[in-house]
């Protein structure tokens, strides 16, 4: 299967939307695909609590890769696991083959990565986690 033309980045980027939503309704959250689907980014719709995700979805020939280039979460919801439900979210995808976390600065965000068994990529500045190829019966994973 290819996924090298336009309406197929765009579904992807809906699937991403799909993915992070079962961890952030969507009732609270505003869900913004840029780019064609290039993009991600998710906005909390309350003034009173700040949140803000932002992904890049890449196209990489052959499979897609999801970037978490920017999360900001509110501290009324941080330390609940939400960064970990989403990283497994996309973990458990069959669409998606690796993770990247960019420029991590906090140490709170280093030991989430290293938590979830993410490598350090100097060269971007984060993390990146490689979800295997094969598909067995043994390692079914959701769509």
């Amino acid at each position: 299967m290819t996924y090298f033309n336009w309406p197929n980045q765009l579904k992807m980027a809906e699937y991403c939307c799909y993915k992070i939503s079962r961890v952030l309704s969507k009732r609270k959250y505003r869900y913004l695909i840029c780019y064609s689907g290039k993009s991600i980014e998710i906005t909390s719709k309350s003034e009173a609590e700040y949140t803000r995700i932002y992904c890049r979805v890449i196209n990489a020939g052959d499979h897609f890769e999801i970037d978490i280039s920017n999360i900001e979460l509110d501290k009324s919801i941080r330390h609940k696991g939400i960064f970990t439900a989403i990283v497994n979210e996309f973990r458990n995808s069959y669409k998606i083959k690796q993770i990247t976390v960019s420029s991590v600065l906090t140490e709170e965000m280093h030991s989430a990565c290293r938590k979830l068994g993410m490598q350090v990529d100097g060269r971007i500045q984060g993390y990146r986690l490689k979800i295997r190829d094969i598909h067995t019966r043994d390692t079914r994973r959701a769509y």
